[in-house]
């Protein structure tokens, strides 16, 4: 939420420990939301943790269970989680380039808090970056 609060107020460079912190954590950043591996139900759920990332394809939610018992979970939900705020970061830019942005934002909000209950300081920002979220 806060790189694209950020990026609609103009910052375009961003230095962020958040996806080795969230990682060392054992939570994992997918097109599904947060998945905090590290909680049993996930100790044998065979599915790939997210097709977007090359960790997130080629390793299961229940083997990073088990791997983050050890470093190498850590080091390989890092690789995933950054590799994945690459993306997302990729697809941002290119909303602006297209001149999709605020469009990208409403579906981003929208996917991140289905209840619409919208953070006011987030409303309040985009509200002075030009974008309306209703």
């Amino acid at each position: 939420l806060d790189l694209v609060v950020c990026s609609a107020l103009g910052c375009d460079q961003f230095d962020c420990v958040y996806p080795a912190r969230t990682a060392r954590f054992g939570t994992a950043m997918t097109s599904e939301g947060l998945i905090p591996l590290k909680k049993r139900k996930y100790s044998c759920d065979n599915r790939i943790l997210d097709p977007t990332t090359s960790v997130g394809r080629n390793y299961s939610r229940g083997f990073l269970h088990e791997a983050l018992k050890e470093s190498t979970g850590c080091q390989l939900l890092t690789m995933h989680n950054i590799e994945f705020l690459q993306n997302f970061m990729k697809r941002l830019r290119a909303s602006i380039r297209d001149g999709t942005f605020p469009d990208f934002v409403r579906d981003f909000m929208k996917r991140e808090h289905p209840d619409g209950k919208y953070p006011q300081w987030a409303v309040n920002a985009l509200r002075v970056a030009g974008i309306a979220l209703t």
